[in-house]
């Protein structure tokens, strides 16, 4: 068992050596330089993960919404269809200065990629987390995409997690 735990711990530690510093630089001054709220997307996990941050950037930095409430994403899923439903709600929750974070572990997302859509249309600056296949579609959508290179649920969410956790704690630190 050890030997497994290793391992998956490895993964990690591999995926850790290999994210940029530019692009993560990068993330951090879009968040810093746009003067509205972030805007954080995600299905299942990345949007456990997308209403963690939300928390924690508005708690901390700037503010930050997240679309978790049920009983609103309902409605818009019944009322426009589950693809259109996020897109409804950034129609009516974001405004001009915002930016845009989409969580997607497959970047495949019909509802996020809508999403994504939406803010190049409406020239909303984007950040994407995406991973499993490296063509996904919605690592070419972000003015900044992080891609994590696993097919692991594991993997892809805790690097998720970390990259914006690690964003953030840099920008307080330079407040």
């Amino acid at each position: 068992m050890k030997a497994l735990l290793q391992q998956e711990l490895t993964q990690i530690q591999a995926l850790l050596a290999q994210v940029d510093l530019t692009s993560l630089e990068a993330a951090a001054n879009l968040i810093k330089e746009t003067s509205g709220k972030l805007m954080m997307i995600g299905n299942g996990g990345s949007n456990a993960i997308a209403s963690h941050m939300a928390e924690d950037y508005t708690n901390n930095y700037k503010t930050a919404l997240c679309c978790s409430d049920t009983a609103m994403l309902s409605c818009f899923a019944n009322d426009y269809g589950w693809d259109q439903a996020y897109q409804i709600w950034l129609q009516h929750f974001s405004s001009p200065g915002d930016s845009i974070i989409l969580i997607s572990s497959s970047g495949a997302s019909q509802n996020i990629l809508n999403c994504a859509n939406w803010a190049r249309e409406h020239n909303y600056p984007l950040i994407t987390l995406s991973g499993f296949k490296a063509d996904n579609p919605l690592r070419q959508q972000g003015d900044v995409a992080f891609y994590v290179a696993s097919s692991s649920y594991k993997d892809v969410e805790i690097m998720h997690l970390t990259l914006l956790h690690t964003i953030l704690e840099t920008l307080i630190k330079l407040k």
